[in-house]
């Protein structure tokens, strides 16, 4: 009896889920993790999904943080191939997860994802920019995000001229192109968000600011004062402030033949033109 008892003890299952309370988690994560795989290969991605985010809970029962984080990560995978919308819930657990571990990078990381889905799927763009001013600040805490510190803040600016919060744009345009300009790499990078910074000026209505800010930011960056970007500033500035629409219009055409305009800039150079003209067509 004594013999049964000792073999008993010696192997995994019941007996031992009942001595170990830790036991019973790391059963259930096995069979839920099998699962999840069998749903994942049958292109069962909602299940698959479900099964991960049960297994991360077990994680999370058993204090592993690190591998909850990377179950949310696999169920937020899962989810967003037939539900992207409901794929920012799991990428919220693993975000936050993650920031409480000190994993920073990631959890800026996956909090970017959410905001590209905010604004891109759901169209909810107030949403989309406190995610990644969320971002941000997560990979101000990473202490070595330099690139992704630089890709969150340009992210909010350009949502916040959208919504017309001109004056935080302008701010942080200004932040990453300062910050350009003390890196050797990045420093002809700069000229993009100084005109950028100087265009949510001309939107936001002040053009003695748009061409006083352009004194500055060739005194800031010699390499600036002679650029394409520096010249289209001061031609935009002087089409509105003579309120001269068609010199505006061919202003636009000769710098787009030579660098093609993006959505953003088509969109903010619209709402400068309305200060020159009630032609909305640019």
């Amino acid at each position: 009896m004594a013999a049964a008892t000792k073999k008993a003890n010696s192997k995994p299952g019941l007996f031992g889920m009942f001595s170990d309370p830790n036991a019973k988690f790391e059963a259930a994560i096995e069979m839920v993790e099998q699962a999840a795989n069998v749903f994942k290969m049958n292109k069962k991605w909602d299940r698959a999904s479900a099964a991960y985010m049960m297994t991360a809970g077990f994680y999370e029962q058993l204090k592993v943080p690190h591998e909850a984080a990377t179950c949310y990560t696999n169920a937020a995978k899962m989810m967003k191939k037939v539900d992207v919308k409901g794929s920012i819930v799991p990428l919220e657990k693993a975000a936050t997860t993650y920031a409480k571990t000190s994993k920073f990078n990631f959890a800026s990381k996956y909090s970017m994802e959410i905001a590209e889905i905010l604004e891109n799927d759901v169209a909810d763009l107030d949403a989309a920019m406190a995610m990644y001013e969320q971002a941000s600040d997560y990979a101000q805490m990473d202490g070595q995000a330099g690139s992704q510190l630089s890709k969150c803040n340009t992210k909010v600016a350009r949502l916040a001229a959208v919504l017309e919060k001109y004056d935080r744009a302008i701010e942080l345009f200004e932040e990453i192109a300062d910050a350009y300009v003390e890196n050797d790499l990045l420093k002809f990078s700069c000229k993009e968000f100084y005109l950028k910074a100087g265009l949510c000026t001309l939107c936001a209505g002040d053009v003695e600011g748009a061409k006083i800010k352009v004194e500055r930011y060739e005194d800031r960056a010699a390499y600036f004062r002679d650029s394409r970007e520096a010249k289209l500033l001061k031609d935009v500035s002087a089409a509105v402030e003579n309120e001269d629409p068609d010199l505006f219009t061919e202003i636009i055409r000769e710098y787009d033949a030579v660098s093609k305009l993006d959505s953003w800039m088509t969109q903010i150079l619209l709402k400068i033109k309305k200060q020159a003209s009630s032609d909305d067509l640019l």
